[in-house]
């Protein structure tokens, strides 16, 4: 976790357990046994996942430089997760938490609309996505709202010039979904779009694509970008 927690909550067999807190913001923890995707840009060839993970399509290809890598318009990459080291894709379990997130960071940007990311789920087609306004700086996070059409869950924005980290929940505890930007909760329990109309949504995510426009309203890097289990809760012995 990014917030370092120096309490104990509870101590079992004289191990401290810290579960997941308000202002703890959640992390990926990939898992040999478990599925997700791992693409860091660092390793050639940049834009293939490593361990986990499968790309399964796209369009151009971004210059990388710095371990990140730098999308213009009409590019982009399809994601989905695998268990370590295979190549069958599949969705994530929703019998335990998941994280997805990444790094961004604006180059240049100008009102219009441009998808920064977009998810499905292996049950029910489209989930979550996030896309620019017409303002610049300014983003549209859009989940369930009305049925099966997409709708405004939150609207924020983000610095140029600064690498931001966008992350994503689900909790099983509720079905339900939290969105983050930095330490900053965006959005707390809310619905990814139901595809079957006044259904209930889905989130066995399978499908998790970077970027994509035709439209010339920017350029934008990268970096880690993780779909996996929920990091567990911190521990410590005791004596």
């Amino acid at each position: 976790m990014k917030t370092t927690i120096i309490w104990c909550v509870v101590v079992v067999a004289n191990v401290c357990w810290v579960p997941l807190l308000a202002g703890v913001i959640p992390e990926v923890k990939l898992d040999d046994t478990k599925a997700g995707v791992q693409v860091t840009f660092d390793v050639s060839p940049f834009k293939t996942p490593i361990d986990w993970g499968k790309r399964t399509g796209g369009a151009g290809d971004a210059l990388y430089s710095g371990g990140r890598g730098t999308h213009f318009d009409g590019q982009y990459h399809r994601y989905g997760p695998t268990f370590k080291g295979l190549v069958a894709v599949v969705g994530m379990s929703t019998n335990e938490d998941w994280v997805m997130s990444m790094k961004i960071e604006i180059v240049t940007n100008a009102p219009g609309s441009k998808t920064i990311f977009e998810t499905s789920a292996a049950s029910g087609g489209d989930m979550v996505k996030l896309i620019t306004t017409a303002v610049a700086n300014e983003f549209t996070l859009q989940g369930r709202s009305g049925g099966a059409t997409y709708g405004t869950i939150a609207t924020f924005t983000m610095t140029s010039a600064v690498e931001h980290t966008l992350t994503m929940h689900f909790k099983v505890a509720n079905s339900k979904l939290d969105f983050y930007m930095d330490d900053t909760l965006i959005a707390s329990d809310f619905e990814g779009r139901a595809n079957g109309g006044a259904g209930s949504p889905f989130y066995d995510i399978n499908f998790y694509q970077v970027d994509h426009s035709s439209s010339n309203i920017g350029v934008y890097t990268y970096d880690d970008v993780l779909i996996g289990p929920l990091a567990p809760p911190v521990t410590t012995t005791t004596t």
